[in-house]
């Protein structure tokens, strides 16, 4: 408790000091109050204000005959409605702000926007169902636990792809090489068999042109 008749030191406090140090401690107790108020109301949970009157309606079926019960939801099924839209709200807002905060998920809404524009051309050989699977995943990523589930298994699905296109390249790959070898082959035999003519038509005797 605060000593209103002295100073720190010892000495007497006089009418004035006494009533300026209660003043000022009335002060800082009304600061500590507004403070402890603002803290409260920026920790308290948010609430959509549905929750007292569905609570209240709730409690009322314990004891309601069943015309009752009818009456009673059908007023809670609105308010229920209203409130589970709420919730939804509040989920994607803070899935938004944390989506902001995760670079794995920005990369992903990235290449989803690259798959957009470009993707039968980056990825010639992806199915029509893998392309709406991996759009339709950024249209429902607020189901997801988190921003960093959503960007994870869009990129598990997304090298899914890859190793189509990993494999389809180097099939075609093998087959040009086949190709090439083939056509190396054939222009080596038609080389050979040029050859092998000239040889023969050098071998023949001269034979004299009839006048």
């Amino acid at each position: 408790m605060s000593d209103y008749y002295t100073h720190p030191d010892g000495s007497p406090r006089t009418f004035q000091e006494r009533q300026a140090a209660r003043d000022a401690e009335d002060r800082a107790r009304k600061l500590a109050g507004i403070m402890a108020d603002q803290s409260a109301k920026r920790n308290a949970k948010p609430t959509s204000g549905f929750e007292p009157r569905i609570a209240e309606l709730r409690a009322g079926l314990k004891y309601a005959t069943p015309t009752e019960r009818q009456r009673i939801h059908r007023r809670l099924e609105p308010l229920t409605t209203a409130h589970e839209k709420w919730e939804d709200d509040q989920r994607k807002a803070s899935f938004s702000r944390s989506f902001d905060k995760s670079d794995l998920a920005k990369l992903a809404m990235e290449s989803v926007e690259t798959i957009r524009r470009s993707g039968s051309a980056m990825y010639p050989n992806m199915t029509p169902e893998q392309r709406d699977d991996l759009l339709a995943m950024v249209e429902v990523r607020h189901a997801f636990g988190s921003p960093e589930e959503f960007g994870k298994e869009f990129f598990a699905r997304l090298s899914v792809v890859e190793d189509q296109e990993t494999q389809a390249a180097a099939a075609e790959a093998a087959d040009k090489k086949l190709e090439s070898e083939r056509l190396e082959a054939e222009s080596l035999r038609l080389e050979v068999a040029s050859k092998s003519a000239e040889a023969r038509k050098a071998a023949l005797p001269e034979v004299p042109h009839a006048d």
